[in-house]
C-alpha cells in the first residue's frame, strides 16, 4: 500500500506532491483554528503592530526614520523623555461594507508604542520631525559635549 492509497486527493491535488498536499492541509488547519483568536492582538490584549525603524549616527546627528504607512501625522505621536526618543500612535482600520464581496485585510492596524533608546547627549530644544510619503524622520543634534574630537592618551612605559 502506498502513501496515494491512504491519502484523499481532489481532483485538482492529484498532480501536487504528497508532502506539499499534507502541508497545505496544516496550514488550513492551523489558520482556521487560529482565526479570531488573536484578532491583531497578543496574549496580553496588546496591538501586534509595530512600525518598523531605521536608526543611523553620525558624528553630529542620529537619525531615525518610521515606516508608518496609511497615517498621518496626526495619528503619531512624538516625545524625548530622559534620552529616549518615544513614538505612539494608532493606525486604524476603515472597514469597508460591500453586499456580497469578500474582503481580506493583510495590513497590520491597531496602537503602537516605539521606545528608542539613545546613548548620545541631545540638544532637546534642537530636534526636528518631519512626515512624508508615510515616513517619519527625526533628526537628534547631538550637544556639544559629544562632539569633542578624540583627545590622543599617550601610554607611557612602567618600568
Amino acid at each position: 500500500m502506498g502513501l496515494k492509497d491512504i491519502m484523499h486527493f481532489k481532483k485538482d491535488e492529484s498532480n501536487s506532491h504528497p508532502v506539499e498536499i499534507v502541508r497545505n492541509k496544516m496550514n488550513k488547519l492551523f489558520d482556521d483554528v487560529m482565526k479570531g483568536f488573536f484578532d491583531d492582538k497578543d496574549f496580553a490584549g496588546i496591538s501586534l503592530f509595530s512600525p518598523k525603524v531605521d536608526i543611523e549616527e553620525d558624528i553630529d546627528k542620529v537619525h531615525v526614520s518610521v515606516e508608518l504607512p496609511g497615517m498621518n501625522e496626526s495619528d503619531i505621536e512624538l516625545a524625548f523623555i530622559n534620552n529616549i526618543l518615544l513614538i505612539k500612535g494608532e493606525k486604524k482600520l476603515e472597514k469597508k461594507t460591500s453586499e456580497g464581496g469578500i474582503s481580506k485585510y493583510e495590513c497590520s492596524y491597531g496602537e503602537f508604542r516605539r521606545e528608542i533608546p539613545v546613548s548620545s547627549k541631545i540638544k532637546e530644544e534642537e530636534i526636528e520631525a518631519s512626515f512624508k510619503n508615510g515616513i517619519l524622520n527625526v533628526v537628534l543634534k547631538k550637544a556639544e559635549s559629544e562632539l569633542k574630537k578624540a583627545k590622543k592618551i599617550e601610554i607611557k612605559r612602567k618600568e
